[in-house]
């Protein structure tokens, strides 16, 4: 007995929904399960303005170093987060080029540096002026990092407020250090993925109600003629390409742009709670 696939799809539509559910679930504890590395370096969105040059110009106030010179521009304060995330421990031995964390202003400095909190005391961080470029590098080091260990650091610098951190450097095993971007991305997802998994629901549903639909038409299609049949299929199309518009802009329309900005501001959700002070 030759069986369409139609018919199969009506008969096992929720079979297969759930063998491809399993299959992904499957896929995702078992990459969870996987021990790595996974060093993180996230700065912290959120900035705090100490000195506005433009503001202060107006006044008598001036801004001086411990020396005595005069610190000229924009003074702003930062915060930025390192730890493992994997599920392997990282050691001193693992690292294989310094880890040096940055300021991308040209003609920024740092002035001042401090470790906030650290998750556990033998993580043992430290934090000093890379040898190289003392003014606007710092290197990195620690005793060791275990799954969920890290630090916090502030770091005071002279220069554009917009200016970030960035990090290099190379961990045994690790191709790239995870940085605040490829957490905003995976937020984006992990928040995209919520929304989509109710218009999934609801598109399963309705193409349930379809499928019954289309069981009744072909018990009464005998019933029709040629031309009630061509009139029928027009409606059907024309239901098909209206409900494939909709759920298209509800899409991309609003679940991406929510994605895309809950995932900005939330992605400090993911530092560990042990080193946030």
């Amino acid at each position: 007995m030759k069986v369409s696939l139609r018919s199969f799809l009506r008969r096992n539509w929720l079979a297969i929904i759930a063998i491809l559910i399993g299959i992904a679930v499957s896929n995702h504890f078992y990459q969870k399960s996987i021990a790595k590395r996974e060093p993180v370096f996230l700065v912290d969105p959120s900035r705090t303005e100490i000195i506005d040059c433009t503001r202060l110009e107006e006044t008598p106030l001036r801004v001086v170093r411990a020396s005595g010179d005069e610190i000229k521009g924009d003074v702003t304060s930062t915060r930025f987060y390192f730890w493992n995330n994997g599920r392997q421990s990282i050691k001193p031995s693992n690292i294989l080029e310094p880890l040096i964390i940055t300021l991308d202003d040209p003609d920024g400095e740092i002035l001042d540096y401090k470790i906030l909190k650290q998750s556990r005391e033998v993580v043992k961080p430290l934090l000093q002026p890379d040898t190289a470029d003392p003014g606007r590098s710092l290197f990195l080091s620690f005793g060791i990092l275990e799954p969920e260990d890290g630090l916090t650091s502030q770091v005071i610098y002279k220069g554009n407020p917009d200016a970030t951190l960035t990090i290099s450097g190379t961990v045994e095993g690790v191709r790239v250090i995870t940085t605040g971007s490829e957490m905003i991305k995976r937020r984006f997802w992990f928040q995209l993925g919520k929304y989509i998994f109710i218009i999934i629901i609801f598109l399963v549903l309705f193409g349930a109600f379809g499928l019954f639909v289309g069981f009744l038409e072909e018990k009464e299609e005998k019933k029709h003629s040629p031309t009630t049949k061509f009139t029928l299929s027009l409606i059907n199309v024309a239901v098909v390409l209206i409900a494939s518009l909709f759920f298209y802009c509800l899409l991309i329309g609003f679940t991406v742009h929510k994605a895309r900005r809950t995932a900005a501001t939330t992605v400090i959700q993911t530092v560990p709670a042990d080193i946030i002070p």
